[in-house]
This record gives C-alpha cells, sequence and structure tokens, in this order.
C-alpha cells in the first residue's frame, strides 16, 4: 500500500540508495516530499514503525494551527479562527489516518499556509509572501502532485483582487517562480533517471 511505499523509500534514502524501489532501481513513482520527512525519524531510531507513527502524528498536529492561522486571515476574528481550529482538530477525514504514513494530512497543512500566505501577501501588499506562498505550494505538491491543480484558482483569485495589471502579474511571477524551482530539482533528476520528462511522478 501506500504507507508501505513511503516507508520503503524512506529507508532507501538512510541507506545512501536514493529514490529506489524494492530491486534497487530508480523509481519516480512517489513524489518527494513524504518520504524525505520520514527518513529524518528513520535515521535516528530505525525502523521503528511506532516512532514513525509519533512523528507523523506531530506534524499533523500543525494542521489546527494553520487552519487557525487562514482563518483569522480571511475573518479577522480571532474567535472565529478559534472555532475554525476547534474544527480542524475533529475533522473526522483528518483524525482517520493519524498516525498513518501517507500524504492526507501533511498536504492539508501545507495547501493551508500556502492560502494564508497568499492572503497575507494581498493584505499586506508584500511580494515577500507571495514568494513565501509559492514555496511552500511546490512543497505541497512534491508531497502530493494533485497541489498542482491549485495554480489555476491562484492566478484566478490574483486577477479578480488585484484589478492593476502590473501588479498583478508580479504576484504572479512571484508565487509561480519559486514554485518551479522547488520542484526543478526533483523533475530534473527525473528527466535524467527516465530520458523523458517527469515533473512529479510516473503515476500521473
Amino acid at each position: 500500500g501506500d504507507e508501505t511505499g513511503y516507508v520503503s523509500l524512506a529507508s532507501h534514502l538512510t541507506q545512501g540508495l536514493g529514490f529506489t524501489d524494492n530491486f534497487g532501481r530508480p523509481t519516480s513513482y512517489r513524489t518527494p516530499g513524504l518520504p524525505l520527512l520520514v527518513a529524518i525519524p528513520f535515521s535516528v531510531f530505525g525502523p521503528d514503525i511506532m516512532s514513525i507513527r509519533i512523528f507523523m502524528c506531530f506534524l499533523e498536529s500543525l494542521l489546527p494551527p494553520a487552519f487557525y492561522l487562514l482563518t483569522r486571515s480571511v475573518t479577522g476574528s480571532t474567535h472565529l479562527a478559534l472555532i475554525g481550529s476547534m474544527m480542524a482538530m475533529v475533522f473526522p477525514t483528518w483524525i482517520v489516518p493519524s498516525g498513518a504514513v501517507v500524504t492526507d494530512v501533511l498536504t492539508a497543512i501545507l495547501v493551508t499556509l500556502m492560502a494564508w500566505m497568499l492572503i497575507e501577501g494581498h493584505r499586506r501588499h508584500s511580494l515577500v509572501w507571495v514568494i513565501g506562498s509559492g514555496i511552500v505550494w511546490g512543497a505541497a505538491t512534491v508531497t502530493r502532485a494533485g497541489s498542482l491543480v491549485y495554480g489555476a484558482a491562484i492566478i484566478l483569485w490574483l486577477s479578480i483582487v488585484i484589478p492593476d495589471w502590473k501588479r498583478c502579474l508580479a504576484s504572479i511571477v512571484a508565487v509561480t517562480i519559486p514554485f518551479a524551482l522547488v520542484l526543478a530539482p526533483w523533475s530534473f533528476r527525473n528527466t535524467r533517471v527516465h530520458g523523458k520528462f517527469v515533473p512529479l511522478s510516473t503515476q500521473e
């Protein structure tokens, strides 16, 4: 299953084998974000699945604070932000996979932070925040390839909220270039391995 695949890749990384399958062949079947993170507890505690699950629970505990930041940014209300973060704590589809080595909750955290930083960038008129959202969007995409689809929504939202076309274009560039730079090393590696352009995963 997915969990076994991610744990196996993390194990290979800590052994210095890189992103390889169980036969030692280079693979791009899964995106690299989660295996790279799981390699951290793997390298410290070894192949102890309980330690890995505790590590995943720690990462997943970041979802309510991320949801708090986004809700406060959207509504301007600390009260509503607290309610939103409590809802995130008990949302069924985010509770069920707790501790599982899968990308669902981690991607939700990264996408939530991406949206928060993008909104804050617009509110503060700061391209630095927009650049940050592009980096986090890239991290979400190398964790789960489906995050790529947010690009259309990001460009549409920026086009709506920024009427000045020069500022709008600057914001679009500020979010897309960091995003592309995060993806570039993995895409380049895949192209070398497979002899054709594979931006994220051979699953896609």
